[in-house]
């Protein structure tokens, strides 16, 4: 055997070659923010020093309708929202990604590594442009991610973990120490899956304040618009 081709054994093998991922990554392609009306309730609790500042957002998300009304703000802390918090909503939220199961791919497009266990998972230590944004911040360059995949005949991605692996400067007065995010997905009666559960903790600063913010939020009375 010559040195190129021990060398070669040494080399995990390409994502490509795990028809596995390459199920996985080609199913999310076909889910889109298109295919399901939901509800999204947010927990958020932000910390800076001995202040704490705590809200509970619920928003609805329903792409049957036009383009520029999909989105709705429900409730702010469990009341009706005043008139300028729902119009700078609906202005913060015109170009917004839409979460969904989709996004998965975008994480794992650019390869993946299997890890050990009896269980699939994958990791992508490096992730593709684009993946990981924050605003419009992109932090995909200092971020990699992990994948629970579920078992049984229709396989899918039932858990998303996602972590910052260096700090990341935004926008010149902000920087993002740490950041963690975890996405949990369930599959529907039509067989596609699903956001069902997200929780982020992000560690920071803001004009040289530090702080920490924590947030859980559910997706619920999922409706498909479109047809599988």
């Amino acid at each position: 055997m010559t040195i190129g081709a021990v060398a070669a054994l040494a080399v995990p093998s390409p994502a490509h070659a795990d028809p596995l991922l390459d199920r996985l990554v080609a199913e999310a392609k076909t889910v889109g923010p298109d295919d399901f009306a939901w509800t999204r309730t947010s927990k958020q609790e932000q910390r800076s020093g001995s202040e704490v500042k705590a809200r509970t957002i619920v928003e609805r998300y329903d792409p049957s309708r036009p383009v520029g009304q999909r989105w709705t703000l429900v409730s702010i802390d469990g009341k009706a929202p005043p008139a300028d918090d729902v119009r700078d909503h609906a202005k913060a939220m015109k170009d917004a990604l839409v979460p969904n199961y989709g996004r998965v791919a975008a994480y794992f497009g650019a390869g993946a590594q299997r890890k050990p266990g009896a269980k699939p998972a994958y990791l992508a230590a490096k992730l593709p442009k684009g993946a990981l944004l924050l605003g419009k911040s992109d932090l995909s360059a200092s971020a990699r991610a992990e994948v629970l995949v579920a078992d049984g005949p229709r396989p899918f991605v039932e858990r998303l973990d996602v972590v910052t692996t260096k700090p990341v400067r935004m926008m010149l007065v902000a920087k993002v120490d740490r950041m963690e995010a975890t996405s949990r997905y369930k599959l529907m009666p039509d067989g596609r899956p699903v956001l069902a559960e997200q929780m982020s903790e992000m560690h920071g600063s803001m004009m040289g304040k530090e702080g920490s913010m924590r947030t859980v939020t559910t997706y619920s009375d999922h409706r498909a618009v479109s047809p599988r």
